[in-house]
């Protein structure tokens, strides 16, 4: 019996690292591990590590370190970096250009630095400074930013003394790297790998709720390739939390979608009030702007104007909590602070700091360069949470705070079935004409809307 497995895995997204700068840096063995340990002992048949602890321990004690005392199997990792990317997968500088209004001052200032591709010693590639959407690691100071770093290919090697361990992991990683990612933002696709197809132990078989694609042919070089892939998975989880309202010259909307939770929440029976006219009606009521802004709405079952008449709650933080958002309308700052309270030191700290988003977006590009299928997996929205009710501040409005609940009786896969399944299709088929008439968009050839019409009409249920 060998006690050494190895694995050839290939990098699919970059993955933001604290590292970037040097040569080597990909998957970290200590972000790997307790990811890979977690899923493994889910597999251990017969107790539930959740409610028994002592009784797991007891009849796992062989495979743990030490005496069990932390829960952790025992085999160790070994990460390297085996191929980098040949130098026409790299790109010359890339200027973003456009302006954007400082949130304090309101002073313009360059949207974004110039970006720079460069290598590490081994020729994997470091983005630095470039704009990827839902990439926020350079808001760090500078000594600790964050980076992209890509690589084509790396070898993950696994060592342990128990036989049942090396057996666990030869049966189980395929399908751990199938919904797991690496690095920060992992949840919006970056840090994707998997194993490669010459791998002995590949599966082509992916399994999960749903999956689309996008397209990426006309694309020439890694960087534009991401760019297209990333800016899709954005405005689709747009589309599914708060909308899309991208205004062109003038103020005019370019593109308006209607969130289609906004949709899910008006649909129930009785109808509920989206969240975002219950803060807006609380705190800019009396503004000229928000005045001006109800004159100019005719839809009265649009967001902006439909009141239900019942009890109001929080949506768009059941896929993932965002403590602050700006409302630049009504240049304001708006945060949600969980109401329950604990002792931490000598202060008391809210309960409910973060909620990650419980959609997982796992991107993995074809051999042939031309398309990622991107596979959407769900984890659990624990019970806590959706029992939590959050205080509501205005920066612009102190006194005016007010406690909304979080939606307890939210199902995750019914709203994905409404979004993916129900709402643009006709006969269980993508239908063009309800796509359009639920999107306002003033050019039918706008690159944003053709990308979200290709999506929707590639994203389907895939086999579980």
């Amino acid at each position: 019996m060998s006690f050494k497995l190895k694995f050839k895995l290939k990098q699919h997204t970059p993955i933001i690292h604290f590292q970037h700068d040097q040569a080597g840096a990909t998957i970290r063995a200590s972000e790997l591990k307790p990811k890979l340990d977690k899923f493994l002992i889910s597999k251990l048949e017969g107790i539930n590590i959740g409610s028994d602890k002592t009784n797991f321990i007891r009849k796992y004690k062989h495979l743990l370190v030490g005496a069990g005392e932390h829960i952790a199997l025992n085999y160790k990792i070994k990460v390297e970096v085996i191929a980098a990317l040949t130098p026409r997968d790299g790109n010359s500088l890339k200027k973003f250009e456009g302006i954007r209004n400082d949130r304090n001052t309101g002073e313009q200032k360059p949207k974004m630095k110039y970006g720079e591709i460069k290598r590490d010693e081994e020729g994997a590639i470091i983005w630095e400074r470039f704009g990827f959407p839902s990439f926020f690691g350079n808001m760090d100071k500078e000594s600790s930013r964050k980076e992209l770093k890509f690589c084509d290919t790396i070898e993950v090697t696994f060592f342990s003394f128990q036989s049942r361990i090396i057996e666990l992991i030869k049966i189980n990683f395929a399908e751990f790297l199938q919904q797991t990612n690496f690095g920060t933002r992992q949840g919006k696709g970056f840090g994707s790998f998997y194993l490669s197809v010459d791998d002995p132990y590949y599966i082509q078989q992916i399994n999960s709720p749903y999956r689309f694609q996008i397209d990426v042919s006309k694309r020439n070089t890694v960087y534009e390739k991401m760019e297209d892939l990333f800016e899709g998975i954005d405005y689709l989880y747009r589309t599914i939390r708060s909308g899309i309202n991208l205004k062109g010259r003038g103020g005019v909307d370019k593109i308006y979608f209607k969130s289609l939770m906004f949709m899910y929440a008006k649909n129930q029976n009785p109808p509920l009030q989206w969240d975002k006219k219950t803060i807006r009606d609380t705190f800019y009521a009396n503004e000229d702007s928000y005045k001006k802004s109800k004159e100019n709405r005719t839809d009265s079952n649009g967001s902006f104007l439909f009141k239900a008449d019942n009890k109001n709650f929080l949506y768009r933080d059941l896929l993932g909590l965002s403590s602050e958002q700006e409302w630049m309308n009504y240049w304001d700052i708006v945060s949600k602070e969980d109401q329950k309270s604990e002792q931490v030191g000598n202060k008391q700290v809210p309960v409910i700091q973060r909620f990650k988003s419980p959609i997982v977006f796992k991107p993995i590009l074809r051999p042939n360069g031309n398309v990622f299928d991107v596979y959407i997996f769900i984890d659990q929205i624990p019970e806590e949470y959706k029992a939590s009710t959050f205080v509501i501040k205005s920066k612009k409005n102190p006194k005016k705070s007010f406690p909304l609940k979080i939606w307890k009786r939210f199902d995750l896969r019914n709203y994905l079935s409404f979004c993916f399944e129900e709402i643009f299709s006709k006969n269980g088929r993508f239908d063009e004409s309800l796509f359009k008439d639920h999107v306002d968009c003033t050019d039918s050839k706008d690159s944003i809307y053709n990308k979200l019409m290709s999506i929707y009409q590639s994203i389907s249920p895939n086999s579980q």
